[in-house]
């Protein structure tokens, strides 16, 4: 259950990391990842990662299998209440619904929590359907290509696009 409200942004900096998708058509929340107990000014010092319930606006899960500096965190969070959450996911699925790139099959929203309410936006990672395989093409034929996301969002574009 979901009771105490996350430390906000002014003790120590927050950010969500919101996987948007068009699943059959319809724009949904894939995951939201909580990165906190900065040890520095930007959420690049996280020393702790979870899953967040986007429904309850609360943090549920460790992520311990994320990466290894996230593999023996004490996860103090579960249940902490991220006020604001709401408003932040109608805000991650209208951008994305608003975009008429038909090519445009999910986003990765990196938002900041704030003191007073929603977050705030600081980078959009797009993902084009078909993407993997175009740069295999370009690295086959000698052109450096980017090879964005981690093994984890892989999967679950590939999930959600039938491929896996």
């Amino acid at each position: 259950m979901c009771t105490r409200h996350c430390v906000s942004p002014s003790s120590s900096p927050c950010q969500l990391d919101v996987l948007t998708a068009r699943v059959k058509g319809k724009v949904e929340v894939v995951r939201c990842l909580y990165w906190g107990e900065c040890f520095g000014e930007t959420s690049h010092t996280a020393t702790s990662a979870y899953m967040v319930d986007v429904n309850n606006e609360c943090i549920m899960d460790p992520i311990h299998w994320y990466a290894p500096p996230y593999k023996e965190f004490e996860a103090k969070r579960i249940g902490d209440k991220l006020p604001g959450l709401a408003a932040t996911i109608a805000t991650c699925i209208a951008a994305h619904e608003a975009s008429d790139l038909p090519w445009l099959t999910a986003v990765g929203w990196d938002v900041m929590m704030t003191d007073d309410g929603p977050g705030v936006f600081f980078e959009g990672k797009m993902r084009r359907r078909g993407g993997e395989e175009e740069a295999k093409k370009r690295r086959r034929g000698g052109e450096k290509a980017k090879q964005g996301g981690c093994m984890v969002e892989r999967m679950w574009i590939e999930m959600i696009e039938g491929r896996g």
